[in-house]
């Protein structure tokens, strides 16, 4: 069964890794993704994120990102601690595990209940070195992986909850087309 080759515990590193990829080729159909959660796969591809393979992290981060698209199944990935496990996977140097974990973030990001946790998880410093990184024409940058920055940023904005954190992050000028634009506060 695909469950249980998820864990590497008794399988190989390429079976852990075809299975979350077999698991997150399913969860692209939300007809799937209560069969999968009912399989008790979540808390197996949780774990996942943590393999020292960057091969099963990407998969597994699909698949997680896949399920956050359903918001009761986005809450259920947050519970059980996937967002700490993404970030560490956005750090890896892997360019497609990244891509595959801000995928998954960005999805969480699209919950407002995901919001306190990833603010907590410090996720806007990791996003504002990834786009300034995306910027600079001498370093690699992968275009996926700054646009799902973009999108978790974009999410975040969606409720003036967070705008204080966002101040932060975007700070009080902005340079464009080489002039510097100053952000006004509005008053009441």
């Amino acid at each position: 069964m695909i469950v249980d080759c998820i864990s590497e515990n008794n399988n190989s590193v390429d079976e852990s890794q075809l299975a979350c990829c077999a698991i997150a080729n399913l969860l692209e159909a939300a007809s799937n993704m209560t069969l999968v959660v009912n399989h008790g796969c979540v808390p197996l591809l949780i774990s996942a994120l943590d393999s020292d393979s960057e091969a099963v992290q990407r998969e597994a981060a699909r698949a997680c990102g896949n399920l956050a698209v359903n918001a009761d199944l986005c809450d259920l990935v947050i519970h059980q601690g996937a967002a700490k496990r993404l970030l560490k996977c956005f750090q890896s140097r892997n360019c497609e595990c990244q891509r595959m974990a801000t995928l998954a973030l960005s999805n969480l990001s699209s919950n407002l209940k995901s919001h306190s946790d990833l603010l907590e998880l410090d996720i806007l410093n990791l996003i504002k070195t990834e786009c300034l990184a995306s910027l600079d024409p001498k370093r690699f940058s992968d275009k996926e992986t700054a646009r799902f920055c973009i999108l978790i940023i974009s999410n975040l904005c969606g409720t003036k909850d967070n705008h204080d954190h966002l101040d932060t992050f975007f700070g009080k000028s902005v340079k464009w087309n080489g002039r510097w634009f100053t952000c006004k506060q509005e008053t009441d």
